[in-house]
Parts: structure tokens; sequence; C-alpha cells
């Protein structure tokens, strides 16, 4: 999963995006921790679900 991710980020930067956000629930820390190892921020504006935002 973190290779994909990674080249998902690859291709936002060649590609000029302004930004890509990732989502996931509150209880996933797995997810949420591969999330910040590659980079995102955690979005607090959100308490349901956790938004992770990069760029």
């Amino acid at each position: 999963m973190e290779k994909l991710l990674k080249k998902a980020v690859e291709y936002a930067e060649k590609t000029d995006a302004k930004t890509i956000s990732l989502e996931t629930g509150k209880e996933n820390m797995t997810a949420q921790r591969l999330y910040e190892k590659i980079g995102f921020k955690r979005n607090t504006n959100y308490y349901y679900d956790y938004f992770f935002l990069r760029f």
C-alpha cells in the first residue's frame, strides 16, 4: 500500500495537482500512521472521520 500511495503522490506532483486528500475512520490507526509516514498532515476540522492533506 505504501508503494501505491507514493506513486499517487509522484503522479500528483507531475500533473501539478493542488492537493491530495485521503479519508479514514478515526479507529483506523494503521492507515493514519501510513498517511503520516508518507507526509500527509491531519486536518483537525473533522471529528468523525479523519482527513489527511498534502501539498
